[in-house]
């Protein structure tokens, strides 16, 4: 099965085989020309090369000449399997980089110079970094500062021997600075107002800073001095790391988890988190909880638990977002603990208004009235002693017709579960087998 294919244009073999070499499966690497001729051939497995034929040749020979192919040569990968005894490495994929007449780079420009402050440049002490003109830059990665922050990123990607540029940016997609790291260490920084730490300092807290984007960068530093370690930055930047920003930490379709379910998992952290409730146009409503309890909620007009009501009684279509919030909303009453404002919504739920008779006076209770009055007493204490005794419940509404005054006495009925019976149960047979095991050690 082929699972890349392309031109050494778009992505050169040395990139593939380092991106690929985490893996323990192994692949084959075919090579041709733009007419469809072959050139060679690679076998590579965890990081290593198996085997490599161009033609007639093999091993180095082979490697000089599927590295010294042309920038429109064709290449595809797939999954190639091999027996455990014919591995024989001739060579590991961080060669592949130093045969590299084939290894292709992109050229990219060098950022604009820092702005002028005062009449002159800003570099301070020599730390700004000069990016030379067509040094070679290969995108690693890319994406958005509200799914990753700025210190986390430079610690991933700042822990390896090669050097890495983290280039930060705007909404547009203008650059604000960039900041080198190298070996768990930042080599150099820059922004549009300053340069070194202070730098850093500026990127981590500008509101413009939206977006993010890595380069393996091909420079020789030489005998550049870092200016401090990546712990270093981390704790003298530690309140900065933490940016105040609203973060989305979850989403998806109702039709997957439903509200009750949402709550009870994401609402028991030590986080401030609103679950909101969207359709294809608008926000339906929105939820706010923390810590277990649940603060506040509206649905347009609705608010607290007839919003909560709401929400829950929508269909499957609608989406949700799960949002950690940067600042609390203003002090007010709680609503409860989710388990009870979940338990508030069951229990109307069972509440069925009976038909008055009309042989009964209002506030004589007639045989239909003191059934639901039971079925809300089981309704009242049966969830909270099921759940105690570590079962479930179940509730079970039989809605009755207008049809017959013996449907309308019948018309909600509460069954506890099989698992909080069992467990009843269970608790009872314990009990009276201890007077029986006191009477045997008699």
């Amino acid at each position: 099965m082929t699972l890349l294919s392309g031109t050494l244009a778009d992505i050169d073999l040395a990139t593939i085989a380092a991106a690929t070499s985490l893996g323990r499966a192994s692949l084959r690497f075919e090579l041709s020309t733009a007419t469809g001729e072959r050139i060679g051939r690679l076998v590579l497995k965890a990081g290593r090369i198996v085997s490599a034929t161009a033609g007639a040749r093999h091993g180095q020979e082979a490697l000089s000449v599927i590295m010294s192919a042309g920038r429109d040569a064709r290449f595809e990968l797939a999954h190639e399997p091999i027996e455990p005894a014919s591995i024989r490495a001739i060579g590991s994929v961080d060669q592949l980089a130093s045969l590299g007449r084939g290894a292709h780079v992109t050229r990219t420009a060098a950022p604009p110079d820092p702005p002028a402050m005062n009449g002159r440049a800003s570099a301070v002490n020599g730390n700004a970094p000069s990016t030379a003109r067509g040094t070679s830059r290969v995108q690693m990665m890319q994406g958005r500062l509200d799914e990753f922050d700025l210190m986390t990123l430079l610690q991933t990607i700042g822990m390896g021997r090669q050097l890495v540029e983290l280039e930060i940016r705007d909404r547009a997609g203008a650059a604000l600075g960039a900041v080198r790291v190298k070996s768990g260490k930042v080599v150099a920084a820059h922004a549009r107002g300053s340069v070194g730490l202070e730098a850093i300092s500026e990127l981590m807290s500008s509101p413009a800073s939206f977006q993010f984007a890595s380069f393996r960068v091909g420079d020789d530093l030489g005998q550049a001095t870092a200016l401090a370690s990546l712990s270093d930055v981390m704790l003298r930047f530690a309140d900065l790391s933490v940016e105040l920003r609203d973060r989305v930490i979850v989403e998806g379709s109702l039709s997957e988890f439903d509200i009750p379910t949402l709550l009870q998992t994401l609402g028991t952290g030590r986080q401030h988190c609103a679950l909101e409730v969207h359709d294809e146009l608008t926000c339906l409503g929105v939820i706010f909880m923390k810590s277990g309890m649940v603060l506040a909620a509206r649905a347009g007009d609705l608010v607290d638990t007839q919003a909560i009501r709401h929400l829950v009684s929508l269909g499957h279509d609608e989406q949700f977002r799960v949002v950690r919030l940067a600042s609390p909303t203003p002090a007010q009453t709680t609503l409860g603990s989710i388990q009870q404002v979940l338990l508030d919504l069951a229990v109307p739920e069972a509440r069925v208004p009976a038909v008055a008779s009309t042989s009964a006076a209002p506030d004589d209770p007639g045989p239909s009235q003191a059934k639901r009055k039971g079925g809300e007493r089981i309704a009242r204490w049966a969830i909270p002693v099921a759940v105690v005794l570590g079962g479930a419940i179940v509730l079970l509404i039989v809605r009755g017709t207008h049809g017959t005054q013996s449907a309308n006495s019948n018309a909600a009925q509460v069954v506890i579960a099989k698992a909080a019976m069992d467990a009843a149960r269970a608790t009872q047979g314990a009990a009276s087998a201890t007077p029986a095991a006191t009477g045997a050690q008699a």
